[in-house]
């Protein structure tokens, strides 16, 4: 049934090795490992159906090929020049808002009172005179 099956015989694969003397006109080895005959002895006439240049149909996957869990609509694509990253604001309107932030938060600080700090105030001046004289 496999003979009938192969486009080629065996004398013309490539896996197929003639054996020595004078059985080589006649036979030899198949060498091809994912022919039912590999190692065995065969004819040049023989034809497996596993012959170095079989085209053999596409299988298939071995697997079962599960849709993927990636849902494309949830995602959202952004743009290549950073605006939906800024919100649609421009560098410059981002640098002049943060250093308003930053204004604002220096502005928000306690106020030391320069009488109350060390080194300062009056008891300074007093120690500066003392000094002096």
């Amino acid at each position: 049934e496999g003979v009938r099956k192969a486009h080629a015989t065996c004398s013309t694969c490539g896996f197929f090795l003639p054996m020595a003397g004078a059985l080589r006109a006649i036979f030899g080895v198949c060498a091809n490992e994912w022919a039912a005959d590999d190692g065995s002895v065969v004819s040049l006439d023989h034809g497996c159906g596993a012959h170095s240049e079989t085209d053999l149909p596409d299988q298939g996957p071995e697997w079962p090929i599960n849709p993927s869990r990636v849902d494309d609509h949830l995602m959202v694509p952004l743009s290549t020049n950073g605006l939906d990253l800024r919100e649609g604001r421009s560098i410059a309107e981002l640098a002049a808002e943060q250093a308003d932030d930053v204004d604002s938060e220096t502005d928000d600080a306690p106020a030391e009172d320069a009488a109350g700090a060390p080194g300062r105030g009056a008891d300074a001046e007093s120690s500066a005179r003392d000094a002096d004289a």
